[in-house]
């Protein structure tokens, strides 16, 4: 018998496996990470992501790589002193990435974002003609 490998964490785990794996994994598995809902409207895309308990700019981050929207930060429990004494343990916290595909319609050039009351709202413009910029950061306006 082989001995098994174990992950010392989920950030382990997905360096191990990659993203690729949890895209496919992702229907099987529960979530780790925040809630994301995407749509268009007729002028641009909404990506919203679920991230309570930010509470500074610092601890997230927003970048653009070809069409890939990529959040990653850290969320904490503030209130939580000690793991062990938690009776229900549902809410997320901790280091998180999440890579979000989005169409090629999208001026990728143009994104804003914005984060109010625990919710990142990002909005990427439709246009034609536009400029594809490799592995920017987006800044995103924090409202408190």
């Amino acid at each position: 018998m082989k001995p098994y490998k174990s992950f010392n964490s989920m950030e382990e785990a997905r360096r191990l496996l990659g993203d690729g794996f949890w895209d496919i994994m992702s229907d099987l598995f529960p979530l780790v990470g925040p809630r994301v809902d995407m749509y268009r409207d007729e002028k641009e895309l909404i990506v919203v992501i679920e991230l309570p308990g930010i509470t500074s700019a610092e601890a997230v981050n927003l970048s653009i790589q070809s069409y890939t929207l990529i959040v990653e930060g850290h969320i904490e429990r503030q209130y939580v002193q000690n793991e062990e004494k938690l009776l229900i343990n549902e809410r997320f916290s901790g280091p998180f990435k999440r890579s979000i595909s989005i169409p090629k319609d999208c001026a990728v050039d143009t994104i804003r974002a914005d984060y109010y009351n625990g919710v990142l709202i990002v909005r990427v413009p439709f246009l034609t003609n536009q400029t594809i910029r490799q592995n920017e950061k987006v800044q995103i306006h924090f409202h408190s």
